[in-house]
This record gives C-alpha cells, structure tokens and sequence, in this order.
C-alpha cells in the first residue's frame, strides 16, 4: 500500500501570529486526525511528519506497556 499524499493549505487565520498559517494533512484524514501546522508549507509538512512519528512512538509505548502487565 503506498502511503497518502500530503495536503496543504494556506489558512491564514485572522491574526498577527504568523506561525501556523499554513495547515498539512494526509489525504482522507479528517478533522480528528493528525495535523501540522507552520508558518510556511514545509514548516506544516515537517510539523505533520513529527507528530506522525510522535504519535507512532506513543503507541509503540503504551503496546509495550500492556505487554509488560499482562
């Protein structure tokens, strides 16, 4: 299975703090999904691949911690 392309988009929300103007996601995710933010697009793509592995590791933590109670 290849992996989902990334989808950017420029936001530009209505205030002076420049730094999440752009938003990348992963093609058919939804809202409650993983989101990178940034001020630039590839600030947001390097934001959203840092979350995907950190959100990765958490998961690898809390398996290994199952395992280890049972």
């Amino acid at each position: 299975m290849s992996e989902r392309r990334i989808i950017t988009e420029y936001v530009h929300p209505p205030i002076p703090y420049r730094c999440n103007d752009w938003r990348a996601t992963r093609e058919g995710d939804d809202e409650d999904y993983i989101v990178g933010w940034g001020s630039t697009e590839q600030d947001a793509i390097d934001d959203l691949i840092a979350e995907e592995g950190a959100a990765q590791d958490e998961a690898e933590a809390r398996a290994a911690r199952k395992a280890v109670s049972k």
